[in-house]
Parts: structure tokens; C-alpha cells; sequence
């Protein structure tokens, strides 16, 4: 891989592995917006589209060809806090953001904003819906589980271990 880096996030396409982001180094800082694509028939790397921002601690699976980065740390937002110009309020929204990432046309755009801020959280796809799973916010580990599905606009829901659904990720689905 041409940038070395750790606490990235990687998903496949067409055959094509994409590695997003993450830090360079140990220490704090040092995260990178930097999208790397292997493509393992030919054994070659090459760079693609920046994310719109530095993120590490974040998330990435694949629907449809397209590739979603969830949650995750913002290098900006931790700057910004650090500095005193946002509050730890405004810093933990950072990581509410979904991205879409489409590799057709190399292009991002925004997702609804997932209800439960969150980093180091797993993600899965199935039935055509991606569930973001656990993780950490504000320095604690949740076990929130929130789900959304891509084909309707701005649509999921959240899940307690109780199986009780509390929260909707965008607008809910109608019989309508």
C-alpha cells in the first residue's frame, strides 16, 4: 500500500479493495482523508478522491457499488475542540457522519447523519440494509445498534438490547 497508516477503513467493489483514511502515526493527529484502491488483478495501487475529511476510528462496507464511511474521528473536529471553538457536544456530532462514496464517478455525498455518535464501531450488510453495530461514544462503549436502509430516503432505526426500536436513522418506512 503506497501510505502507510493504521485504524483505517477498507471495503471491496467490483473486485477492487478501497482503503480509507486513518492515522500515519501513533500519536494524536495525523489523520488523513487519503483513498487508496488495490486492484489485485493487475497487483497495483492507485489514489482516488480524498474523503471530505480526515477520519480514523471509523467504518466502511459496500451496497450496490457504492461504499458508505460511518462514524469515525474527524481530524478537523478534534483541532476545533482542542482550540475551545466547539464543545464536546458539537465535537461527538462528527461522528454521526455517514459518507458515500461512489467509485463510477469518484464522487462523495452525504447520507443521513447516524443517530448514535460513534467510532471503532462494526459494520454489516444484510437484506440490502447496513446495521452499524456497538462502538465507543464520548469515551464509553454503547451497544446501540442502528440500521439503515440506503433505497429509501434517509431511512433506519435504532435497536436496544432490549429489542426495543427508540430511534429512526432518517425518515421511517410507510405502508403507504
Amino acid at each position: 500500500m503506497p501510505t502507510s497508516r493504521w485504524v483505517c477503513a477498507a471495503c471491496s467493489v467490483d473486485g477492487k479493495i478501497y482503503v480509507y483514511g486513518g492515522r500515519l502515526t501513533w500519536t494524536a493527529g495525523n489523520v488523513i482523508a487519503t483513498v487508496e484502491v488495490y486492484d489485485p488483478a493487475i497487483n497495483t495501487w492507485a489514489q482516488v478522491s480524498d474523503m471530505p475529511c480526515c477520519k480514523g476510528n471509523h467504518s466502511a462496507c459496500a451496497l450496490d457499488g457504492k461504499m458508505y464511511i460511518i462514524g469515525g474521528g474527524n481530524a478537523e473536529a478534534n483541532r476545533l475542540f482542542n482550540a475551545g471553538e466547539i464543545d464536546e457536544d458539537e465535537l461527538v456530532g462528527f461522528l454521526s457522519m455517514v459518507y458515500i462514496y461512489d467509485p463510477a464517478t469518484d464522487t462523495w455525498s452525504t447520507a443521513a447523519s447516524i443517530p448514535t455518535p460513534r467510532s471503532q464501531t462494526a459494520v454489516a450488510v444484510v437484506d440490502r440494509k447496513i446495521y452499524a453495530i456497538g462502538g465507543t461514544s464520548k469515551s464509553e462503549f454503547i451497544s446501540t445498534v442502528e440500521e439503515f436502509d440506503p433505497g429509501l430516503p434517509h431511512s433506519g432505526s435504532g435497536v436496544r438490547p432490549d429489542r426495543k426500536v427508540p430511534t429512526y436513522w432518517g425518515e421511517v418506512k410507510s405502508d403507504k
